[in-house]
This record gives C-alpha cells, structure tokens and sequence, in this order.
C-alpha cells in the first residue's frame, strides 16, 4: 500500500510522533518539581489497573520512564495531577499552563485524533480533521515551550495544505448542507428538551430539600466539632495536670532511691539472719533426729516393761507429754521452712518495695519494681522453678516474650490465649502443679483456679486496661493455700503507648468504622456481593484486630452475615453503633483504661494493697 495514497493520515502519525518526543520529558520535568513523591507513583496513581500493569511492564523491560509512558497517557496524567497544594504551594500542572482548562480539552482531542491515525481503513483521513488536530499540536508544543517542535509541525501543516482552497471551499459548502440537516433535527429535538427542562425543575425543587437536610446535618457536625474543641481544652489541661504529678513522682522517686539505699543495708542484714536461721534449722533437724530415737528407745522400753505397767504408770505419761512436744517443734520446723523458701526467693529477685513487710504475718505480698529490665528480673524469678503466671496485654506480646525476652525457658512455659479452652487451660495448671512447667504467659485472666492451685508468682507484665479485670487477675492470690507474691514489672512511657495502641487497635473508633464500612460496600460491589475475609487484611489499610472488630460490630448492627470465610452485607436495619455490645465495650474500656493507669503507675503498693483490700471484700 503506498505511503503517498494517505497523505493526511501519514502527516498526522509524524506530527504525532513530534508530539509524543517533546511532551514525554515535559511531564517527566514537570513530576520531579512535586516534592516527597516519585514521578513513577505520580504517573500510575493517574491510571487505571490496565494501565497500571502496562506502565510498570513497559518500565521494567526497557528500564526509561520515558519509553514507558504512552501516548494516550497524556490527558490521565494531566488531569489527575491538575492541582497538587503542598505548604500553600502548587505543583500542579494548573500553574505550568496559567489556568487554562481547553488545555485539558485539546490533550483528548490530539489522543482521539492520534486513534483514528492508528484504525487503518481505505480511505484517507479528512483534511479539516487533520488541520484541526495539527493545530492544537503546535499550539499545545508551543505552550510548553518546545518551539523547534512547533516548528517542524507546522511545516508538515503548511506542506500538506499549501493551496486548496477550492477543495475547502466545496467541503465547507457541504458541512453547511450538514449543519442545516442537523439544525432541523435540533428544532425538533428543542420540544423535548423543553420537556426535560420541566422535569429537571421538578428534580431541581427536590434537590433544594435534600440540600435543606444536608445543611442541617452540617450544622450538627459543627455543633460536634464544638464539643470536641472544648474536649481537647479539657485534654490539655489535664496533661498539664500529669505534668505536675510527674514532677512529684519525681521527688518522691529521689526519695524512694534514699530508701533503697537503706533497704540495701537492711537486706545485708537479713541475709546475714538467713544464715544463722538455716544453722538453727540444721539445729532443730539434729534435736528432730535425736527425739525420734528417743521416741524408738521408749517404745523398746514400753514393750519391755508391760508387766510392771502399774509400777510405770507415771513414766509412761511423763514420755507421752515429751512425744507431744517433739510433734510442736515437728511442725514449728515445716512452718520455719516455708518461711525460709520464700525468703530465698525474695532474695534471688533483687532488690525492691515489698508490702505487706517482710516479717509481718501475710500470706499475700506486692512486689514492687516497676520501670525493671523486664528480662533479666523473668529470667532470675524464673530460675527459681517456682509455678509462675506472667499476664501480658496481647496474644501478639505472648509469643513475643517467648521468642524474644525469654526464649531460653521456652519450653518449659504453657501458652493460653483468648481462645483457649477450660480444658486446655486446666491441663497447662496440673503441669505447672506436677513440674512439667515452670510457667505460663497470658494474654487473658485465667478462670479455673483455685484454692489449692499451685501457683505462687502472678507477674504483671504489662498494663491491665480496666480496674475490674486487674483486681479479677489478683483475686487468686488471696483464695490461695500457699504463699504468694504479687509482681508489678510495668513501666510508664512504653507499655501506656503501647495499650493505648493495642486499645485503638482492637476496638476502633467511629470515624474507622465510618471509614471501613464504605470500603466493604465498594469491595462487596466488585466482588458479587461477598467479600472474602483473607482478602481483606490486605486489601484494607486498617489493622487486623480492628478488622476483625469491626466485622463483630457490624454483625451485631445487622449490616452483614458471615458464612465460613466470606461475608455478605444486607440491607441496614437502622440499628445505631450504641446498640452494639462490642462497640459500647470498647468505648467503657478505653474510657476506664484512661482512669486506671494512674492508679497502676502512680499510687504506691501500699495504696494498691488497700484499694486491692476493698475491692475483693478481704479484711486486712
């Protein structure tokens, strides 16, 4: 086919290909000025998922953005990023062009012009259809300053229509026999328009009451807004507060060291005591020993002297009354022991505030180290082979501890989580009470203990969020039939910012709720209506747990059902977020967290042991 039988589609193609050269590097120049973004993601948030994948192919077998962006790319790019404000600046191609919007309008129709260059047919292009597109070729190559470019375009334009007036003149003859064909069937459209125009002022009346509605319901978001402001006021002047109480703790941390200081002392001279106790504990083994041959020689003598019972009479209760003295000092011994055991585990932990005093008569004691190195103080309590509960704030920060902070005892110490069964958690307690474990970590207050469970260390590891579940975890202690320790090992900064993470997390707010519901719909829509829940963690930008809180509160709302692995959302049923049992929980528990923390990080452990008093009705 000879090149020569299509004139004006061949001069088109090679303004096209002019076009294409020059407007390649200007959007590539004009990307880089927009700060903290790649042109790379400039380019593809401009383009659909076809495109996307076209683009990021292109770009990875040629290795040049340049090759890689297309022709019909130029009127996405530039729409899309028409206005980009960064710091009251914009970096938009609005500000390259001055404003002017038929700029956006000649881009799509050289793309349309340069489609039907590309659709091959038998005939020629027409000429007032190529003179039109190359002029909005070099008037868009001359307001981006690439003049040589406008230049050669014009001469193909000027080469191709050097005289044809009277092949203009007869074609325009003929458009204006077009125009008035096309006139009359606007005259008779123009009574139907008319009719659209009456139903449009029907539309347009009910669009004034929804807009009536809707300036209402901004009145009450503004209302709230209010609320929130004199909220925020209130927020900072209670920060200012825990500001003064920091500095506070501080002094009374000063004084807490000096304390230490002679706690150190004290504790050298208890060790000391420990070992003259331990000589008189080998005293009274020895003196045990004695009395009990002493008791087998009066039994040989009982045996020996039955005939001359009446005569010994008087020795015989006489040895009865020493037997029985040798059972008190027996049980004097057991108890002594037990004593001593506890006091060698409160000396292998180091150094810290105990309450109730050691040496006073309490079954129950706090032990106070909070800001620790959690590690080092588990690994030395856990040397101690003494069954252990360590209580964490999430299932995520019990596998973190045992395969991180103490990864050395990992198995010898049981796991439970939320979802573990009575069962389950009732064979991990008989392991720890018969020495197959030494420990075990929860994320979740354990419900089968009881009086003669074995445990004799409850380790707060982090902050419990709520005062009814922390006085819930300490209540075992107290019902216990040995001796127990209670450990406080939380610090301030970390673990609040933590809690407070994990809380925003698992139960989300109104505006995520707001924000994940709509993105249901959308993936819902696209999908046939079901949403697979595997999908979603991905799809989503929300964590998982308020993910999957969120789908238990929608549930509960009756937005949608869940079948196996897949959701279906149904038609709402009017039913508002305070009748949700899940969402209500959430809000009560950040609200009491935010209440409680002071209490756990600030109040000393003699203040803790009385308020632990009252809440679980114990007399002190």
């Amino acid at each position: 086919m000879s090149k020569a039988k299509y004139p004006n589609r061949d001069a088109l193609r090679e303004a096209n290909d002019i076009y294409l050269d020059a407007m390649r590097p200007f959007i590539i120049h004009h990307l880089k000025q927009v700060p903290r973004k790649t042109v790379e993601d400039l380019i593809n948030e401009a383009l659909d998922n076809r495109q996307k994948d076209d683009f990021w192919r292109k770009l990875d077998e040629h290795d040049d953005i340049e090759s890689a962006i297309d022709f019909s790319y130029f009127p996405l790019i530039i729409k899309e990023h028409w206005l980009i404000e960064q710091n009251r600046r914009n970096y938009g191609f609005a500000q390259r062009f001055n404003g002017d919007m038929t700029i956006q309008s000649r881009l799509w129709l050289i793309r349309d012009g340069r489609n039907s260059c590309e659709h091959r047919g038998t005939k020629d292009l027409d000429s007032e259809f190529v003179r039109i597109n190359l002029f909005h070729i070099t008037e868009l190559l001359g307001k981006i300053n690439r003049l040589n470019e406008q230049s050669e375009v014009e001469t193909i334009r000027d080469q191709l229509f050097f005289d044809n007036t009277k092949e203009r003149l007869a074609e325009a003859e003929k458009r204006l026999k077009e125009m008035e064909a096309e006139n009359a069937a606007y005259k008779e459209n123009l009574a139907e328009v008319e009719q659209h125009l009456e139903a449009a002022k029907s539309e347009k009346s009910q669009y004034e009451t929804d807009n009536a509605t809707l300036l209402k319901q901004i009145d009450e978001k503004e209302k709230r807004r209010k609320k929130l402001s004199t909220q925020l006021k209130s927020a900072k002047a209670e920060n200012d507060k825990y500001k003064k109480n920091l500095a506070g703790a501080k002094q009374r941390l000063e004084k807490s060291e000096a304390a230490r200081a002679d706690y150190k002392e004290r504790l050298k001279t208890m060790s000391k005591e420990l070992k003259d106790r331990k000589k008189e504990l080998a005293a009274v083994e020895a003196e045990k020993t004695t009395h009990q041959k002493h008791l087998k020689t009066i039994s040989e003598e009982l045996e020996s002297v039955k005939v001359e019972q009446s005569t010994f009479e008087e020795r015989l209760t006489t040895t009865s009354n020493e037997l029985a003295l040798v059972q008190v000092e027996q049980k004097a011994s057991e108890k002594y022991l037990t004593v001593a055991r506890n006091l060698l585990t409160t000396v292998a932990i180091g150094d810290q505030a105990i309450f109730p005093p050691l040496g006073t008569d309490a079954a129950v004691r706090i032990i106070d180290r909070r800001g620790t190195d959690k590690r080092n103080y588990l690994l030395r309590l856990l040397e101690q082979k003494q069954p252990t509960i360590v209580y964490v704030q999430s299932e995520a920060m019990v596998d973190r501890l045992l395969t991180r902070v103490v990864p050395e005892e990992e198995d010898v110490i049981g796991r439970c989580y939320q979802q573990t069964s009575e069962a389950e958690e009732s064979e991990i307690l008989e392991k720890l009470e018969n020495g197959e474990l030494i420990a075990a970590v929860s994320s979740t207050t354990l419900s089968t203990l009881t009086p003669a469970h074995p445990i004799e260390h409850f380790i707060f590891c982090h902050l419990v969020p709520g005062l009814e579940e922390f006085f819930k975890r300490c209540q075992p202690a107290f019902t216990s039939k040995k001796n127990t320790y209670l450990h406080l090992i939380y610090n301030n900064g970390q673990d609040i910012e933590g809690l407070n993470e994990w809380l925003a997390q698992k139960y989300p707010n109104r505006e995520t709720l707001e924000k994940l519901y709509p993105e249901l719909k959308q993936l819902a829509a696209a999908n046939g209506d079901f949403i697979d829940i595997r999908s979603l963690y991905s799809e989503l930008d929300i964590a998982k747990l308020g993910i999957e809180t969120g789908l238990a509160i929608f549930e509960e709302l009756q937005l949608l059902k869940r079948n196996g692995e897949s959701i279906k959302l149904l038609t709402p049923a009017g039913k508002t977020l305070g009748e949700s049992e899940t969402y209500c929980k959430g809000e009560k528990l950040k609200k009491e967290t935010t209440d409680f923390c002071p209490f756990q990080l600030e109040h000393s452990i003699e203040q803790i042991w009385e308020k632990m008093l009252k809440e679980l009705n114990i007399e002190s």
